[in-house]
């Protein structure tokens, strides 16, 4: 293994950053990573062999003193459903982890995000494209019934509170931008 040591002081900032980075040496893989932060807090970086991050330890809660993550992450690419990234955060209890899913479409497009929501619910949010690749239809935040999961939500429009639709002419530009409220038109922009 090797060991780099980088520091950093952001221009017209006292602000200081130390970070120690830990690879392999043999396929370059990040290991782990130390933040110093300015003020003398530490914080816990660990990372996958495809150098994506996977669990971060505040400076409330120190790895050295084996502590479970403060935020872990979980990647899943899918052919049989959509590819997902799982982001669990350590609850109030410090024994417990709230989770969110974040769905992505088959090109990779954030396509809905999925969030605990109160009374075992779920607040949802989506983001649908065209076949171009352009968004035409966002839902704001809403709620429905169960827990966040790896699986689109499909919401009756009727009952979204807030809907933003974006629509096309053919050489792209936007010509129209309708805001809907529980599938009702509230305003149009040209």
């Amino acid at each position: 293994m090797y060991r780099s040591l980088q520091s950093a002081c952001r221009p017209g900032s006292p602000s200081f950053d130390v970070r120690l980075t830990v690879r392999t040496p043999d396929e370059g893989g990040l290991l782990g990573q130390l933040r110093i932060r300015d003020d003398g807090k530490r914080s816990d970086l660990a990372y996958d062999a495809l150098g994506r991050l996977t669990s971060v330890w505040m400076p409330d809660r120190p790895k050295a003193a084996d502590f479970t993550p403060s935020i872990k992450y979980t990647y899943a690419v899918r052919k049989d459903g959509p590819s997902y990234v799982r982001t669990e955060k350590i609850e109030k209890s410090g024994t417990t982890y709230g989770s969110e899913y974040q769905l992505y479409d088959g090109l990779l497009r954030p396509r809905q995000i999925q969030t605990q929501g109160p009374d075992g619910g779920r607040l949802v949010a989506d983001t649908h494209y065209d076949g171009s690749g352009r968004v035409v239809k966002t839902n704001d935040t809403y709620y429905t019934e169960g827990a966040p999961t790896t699986v689109i939500f499909d919401p009756d429009n009727a009952d979204v509170d807030a809907q933003t639709l974006t629509e096309y002419d053919g050489a792209g530009r936007t010509t129209a931008t309708i805001f809907k409220v529980g599938n009702v038109e509230e305003n149009r922009t040209t």
